[in-house]
């Protein structure tokens, strides 16, 4: 039997599902032709396929030798090197299988995975779209690109992506796991899990939708849950970056230090080209980056020095993480520099446009007080008590939130999107949208929008006399607030301008959070929030008591008297060692509230006074 006879028999038997009498012909031919590349190609990805990637290399790597330009054998090394954890070796040759041959959908999709692994997600999202031009109902490819989008924050087109994917193949777990991180983005834990799932009834296997399960459990402050989920992922695939870096985060938000290292640093060391773990670790509160981490993120921009930052950093991660460690070392000039790049990047995706946010505070102000003047819808008084710690980020909320929850008959559900869901809510109750809608508001829409509230708090923060729900963005649903919870209390955190604005920036709060990426933009938004906190304060003067950052961290103890008076409650020595509480804090700040009062925080602009006359300019006077 000739050569070719023999490969096509054991083709054969591999499309049967017969391993072992297709290697046994693979093997005969290369025993009569030990440099055929057809059967070392064959017998390679044979290998690579039954766990034998090392192998399957050697053999795909003479096949290489004999035909250079075979794009399949191209395409088979890269799956043994993704095996081996190369993932720069099999990108490499994906890149030039579909450069020899870019008609196969396939080995796009491959190419897709092997970058959105190594955190290329926009180089990624390129591949996929090749991909789905070719093959429009491939719904793996689909799945793929949802949780890419995911990844880059692309909520609501991962969602339409993933939805097309469904209606295709209604078992694509990728597809699944995109559903679920849209519901873990909006706060929707039992939605999210039940996505995960079913993904899971697919694919038990499927690591992606375990860590989402463990996402859904950090975010609802189940860290045990979360911790065991991430277990099951690290026993499943032991190798996976994606779930130390996760792991890391609970970790962080839980006050464990050293743990939260060794998880960010086995993330690294997994998948070295993933800026966003790179930062986690630079950024996290009490670890000093070493001389080998700072040169490592400088050898990243020196390789790139010829590109837009946008293109090789596509988050600012790299960035940030510059910024920290030059910050660290008093660098300023270099330190201001990288965080305005990294600023920049995220910008470009969402401006900020100062006209229509005032417009939108002031309807929202200018229907507010329609709604504060109708007394008559106001809904019964409700147990527990509703505190809602309002203020612009890093003002100083979540310190606060420690500080309260610290006392025995207090609870908190820390930032959730229930006024977010409220507001959204009352187009269905009225026809008409958030906040031209408020007027329109009666006592049944009302008491139906604050028990739907109600509903979703976990049962164990029910106990308590006061719930805070301390999400920032309640500032600009005070009125509504006040309206549906007559018995709230409400605690307005602020500092120092230039300090709360600047932290800020320093931060990679999301593309959606405009304000955030640019200076003057914060200093707009900076000046609406005070103007609308001053207008909330003109209606409900009893029911708000302003928290000034730098006050708490002069006395701590004053303060506590302050808001304990404010809340009709006793003193709780508790309060003063909040720092030891074991609560889980799911905030940038989740490592400073670990540590007792200190002070380095006010003032910590003043370094950067140069770089920052486009913020302290555009702030008015009367608000220092």
């Amino acid at each position: 039997m000739k050569n070719i006879e023999i490969l096509q028999t054991g083709l054969n038997y591999l499309n049967q599902g017969k391993v072992e009498q297709a290697e046994d012909c693979f093997k005969t031919v290369l025993s009569k032709d030990g440099q055929n590349h057809h059967a070392l190609n064959l017998l390679g990805m044979l290998f690579v396929n039954t766990d034998r990637a090392q192998q399957g290399q050697e053999l795909i790597i003479k096949a290489l030798t004999n035909n250079p330009n075979d794009a399949q054998a191209h395409a088979n090394i890269a799956l043994a090197y993704k095996d081996l954890k190369n993932h720069q070796k099999a990108e490499k040759h994906l890149k030039e299988s579909v450069r020899i041959n870019p008609n196969k959908p396939q080995v796009w999709n491959n190419l897709g995975n092997i970058l959105r692994e190594q955190g290329k997600l926009a180089e990624a999202v390129i591949a996929f779209k090749r991909a789905l031009t070719m093959a429009p109902d491939y719904a793996e490819c689909l799945g793929n690109l949802s949780l890419t989008l995911c990844e880059l924050g692309e909520f609501t087109s991962a969602f339409k992506v993933a939805s097309k994917a469904l209606k295709f193949d209604a078992n694509i777990p990728q597809a699944l796991c995109s559903i679920g991180e849209m519901f873990n983005q909006q706060g929707d834990t039992d939605k999210a899990i039940s996505n995960f799932q079913k993904a899971l009834d697919v694919d038990p296997n499927y690591v992606d939708a375990i860590i989402g399960i463990a996402v859904a459990y950090r975010e609802a402050e189940q860290a045990d849950s979360a911790l065991e989920y991430i277990q099951k992922a690290k026993l499943i695939a032991p190798e996976y970056a994606k779930t130390y870096s996760v792991e890391g985060v609970i970790f962080e938000q839980l006050g464990e230090f050293v743990q939260a290292v060794s998880s960010f640093k086995k993330a690294i060391e997994l998948s070295p080209n993933v800026s966003l773990t790179r930062y986690q670790l630079a950024n996290l509160r009490g670890y000093k980056s070493s001389d080998e981490e700072l040169m490592s993120l400088e050898a990243t921009q020196k390789e790139n020095i010829n590109k837009n930052p946008s293109e090789y950093d596509e988050k600012g991660y790299v960035h940030y993480a510059l910024a920290v460690i030059y910050d660290e070392r008093n660098n300023t000039d270099a330190a201001f520099s990288a965080w305005k790049v990294a600023n920049e990047i995220r910008a470009k995706s969402s401006p900020y446009d100062s006209i229509k946010r005032k417009k939108l505070f002031e309807l929202t102000i200018e229907k507010s007080k329609v709604l504060f003047g109708k007394q008559d819808v106001l809904p019964e008084n409700v147990t527990p008590k509703m505190l809602f710690i309002v203020g612009l980020q890093r003002s100083g909320t979540s310190l606060t939130d420690q500080i309260l929850t610290s006392h025995a008959n207090i609870g908190s559900v820390g930032e959730v999107g229930y006024s977010e869901s409220s507001a959204v809510k009352i187009k269905s109750l009225t026809g008409i949208h958030y906040p031209e809608g408020l007027p329109h508001l009666t006592k049944s829409h009302l008491t139906e929008l604050r028990n739907d509230y109600l509903n979703q708090l976990p049962h164990d923060v029910k106990t308590n006399k006061f719930v805070i729900d301390k999400t920032p963005i309640n500032l600009q649903y005070l009125g509504l607030l006040a309206t549906m919870f007559p018995n709230a209390k409400f605690v307005h955190c602020h500092r120092d301008p230039i300090d709360n604005c600047f932290s800020i920036y320093k931060l990679p709060f999301s593309e959606s959070q405009d304000y955030a990426h640019s200076l003057p933009a914060l200093a707009s938004h900076y000046t609406l929030c005070r103007y609308m906190m001053t207008q909330w304060e003109t209606m409900y003067s009893s029911r708000i008591l302003n928290v000034r950052y730098e006050d708490t961290v002069e006395n701590i103890q004053t303060q506590c008297e302050r808001l304990l008076s404010f809340l009709e409650l006793d003193f709780d020595e508790n309060m003063l060692s909040f720092y030891k509480s074991k609560r889980q804090v799911r905030t940038p700040s989740a490592s400073q509230v670990r540590q007792p009062i200190y002070k380095t925080s006010v003032s910590a602009w003043k370094k950067y006074e140069t770089h920052l006359q486009p913020l302290i300019s555009g702030i008015p006077d009367d608000l220092f």
